[in-house]
């Protein structure tokens, strides 16, 4: 927490920008340093009040009393996926008390209550989840492509965590085929840096097949973004809460590249867009399909992943009576998360130096381009010597290199430039690795399932044949 001395500097220098007419948060953040989290907070009040003065208390009362606190209970007791904003709202209608969600919450909390997700709003409707189970019931029979259907799977995520969009992207769907071609040919042209760029920029735009991919995501880009414009008309003041949001907030076709500016032109915003969707997507579809495929080879890892769920009380099966999935639980479990450690999807990424150096008696040279080497640095014995590095060992992880070098593993990347999504990739991949594992899925070794990889610009699993088994307890 920053000290008052510190608080006041904020408030002080704060208040020059906003009395020099200078309204944007990224530029104060980038000449003060100042946490963006109070940038905003004190820009808002400044619009609202004109001051920073301390407005002292609301006259709201802090503590719940013992009509208010009765009620809670039944909400919750009537329906256990209620959201802290919904008791707020029918405290007020029925019970003409004004309270907030953060008092609501430590009431909560103090009584034994979790914070279970979803926190404010449902992950899926009901007629969404309905539509789900009759597709799935459609296709039953169908041969799955399981590395396609993950990533089917991520770009519907991504689309409406990131984007507000529900793309209903299936495997057969345009968009979903128009991300495979993209994908690939674009990372065609990336693994030919050796070529003159003319000549990678010629070959996409007489790429049929790339063009046409490249028509349909940004035509989705543009739905995206346009329906968010009409939107962001009638909630201006509002802070932006997701990126597509931001990223509207931020459009001005004036910005240009001779003045500082936090402001996006439209093409730059539609870039952005795609690359949200192919980032995300690609990424940690292609983790989940080495989950799998690992899964697969290695059943005594899968069931002692059972095992600490178990432990947690996360017992498997739909019906069984078990602890509310948290992310206070997600954080207490350790072995699942040492298991996707051996393949990174991303095989290697590139660094300029900015100053002359010499390591291990090579010379480089400032502006010169450094390709990091990440599949590599993962199995190196320099860094990985108490056990074969190239074995899918998770409990190397537990004990000898618990403690490993900082940067012998970036699955993420490192420095200024990781990986911007890298706690949502994260999130991601804990809350489907635990949700199926606690379902009772099962992945299981075929004579198909041979191993290798195939690297685009993401690294996945060549041969991906498992047989999926469920457990009915």
């Amino acid at each position: 927490m920053p000290s008052t001395s510190n608080l006041k500097n904020h408030y002080i220098s704060i208040s020059s920008f906003w009395n020099w007419g200078i309204r944007s948060v990224s530029l104060i953040h980038r000449e003060t340093n100042i946490p963006l989290s109070t940038i905003y907070y004190n820009i808002d009040k400044l619009k609202q009040t004109g001051s920073l003065k301390h407005r002292g208390e609301n006259g709201r009362p802090r503590a719940l009393g013992g009509k208010e606190k009765k009620p809670i209970g039944q909400y919750i007791r009537n329906n256990n996926e209620i959201t802290l904003n919904e008791i707020k709202e029918n405290l007020s209608k029925m019970h003409q008390k004004s309270v907030s969600t953060s008092t609501i919450s430590r009431h909560l909390h103090k009584y034994g209550y979790k914070n279970v997700l979803p926190q404010s709003t449902h992950m899926l409707t009901s007629d969404e989840k309905q539509r789900r189970v009759q597709w799935t019931k459609k296709h039953i029979n169908d041969g799955f492509n399981l590395t396609f259907r993950c990533q089917s799977l991520l770009m519907n995520i991504i689309a409406f965590i990131a984007l507000e969009h529900d793309l209903e992207a299936q495997i057969d769907s345009s968009c979903a085929c128009a991300l495979q071609d993209f994908v690939y040919y674009a990372s065609q042209f990336m693994m030919t840096a050796w070529l003159p760029r003319w000549l990678g920029k010629l070959y996409l735009k007489l790429n049929w097949k790339y063009q046409r991919a490249h028509r349909i995501l940004r035509e989705l880009s543009e739905q995206i973004v346009e329906q968010k414009q009409n939107k962001h008309n009638d909630c201006e003041t509002q802070r932006p809460k997701n990126l597509i949001v931001s990223l509207v907030s931020s459009l001005n076709e004036q910005a240009n590249d001779e003045q500082i500016s936090s402001s996006l032109i439209q093409a730059e915003i539609f870039d952005e867009v795609l690359m949200a969707i192919t980032a995300g997507t690609e990424t940690t579809s292609k983790a989940l399909s080495w989950f799998m495929f690992y899964m697969s080879k290695h059943p005594r890892v899968q069931q002692r992943i059972k095992q600490e769920l178990k432990e947690h009380d996360l017992v498997m099966g739909d019906n069984a009576h078990s602890s509310s999935l948290s992310i206070e639980t997600l954080e207490s479990l350790v072995y699942y998360d040492c298991v996707l450690r051996l393949a990174p999807v991303v095989g290697i990424t590139t660094r300029r130096a900015i100053r002359d150096a010499v390591v291990d008696s090579v010379s480089i040279h400032r502006g010169q381009d450094l390709y990091v080497a990440l599949y590599n640095m993962n199995k190196d014995p320099h860094y990985w010597h108490h056990r074969d590095p190239t074995k899918f060992i998770p409990e190397r992880f537990l004990f000898e290199h618990k403690n490993h070098h900082p940067y012998a593993m970036v699955t993420f990347d490192g420095g200024h430039r990781a990986c911007l999504g890298q706690d949502l990739a994260q999130f991601e991949l804990e809350l489907m690795i635990v949700r199926l594992m606690k379902r009772g899925v099962s992945f299981e070794y075929t004579p198909e399932n041979i191993g290798g990889y195939r690297q685009q610009i993401i690294c996945y699993p060549r041969h991906l044949v498992v047989r999926v088994r469920i457990d009915h307890h």
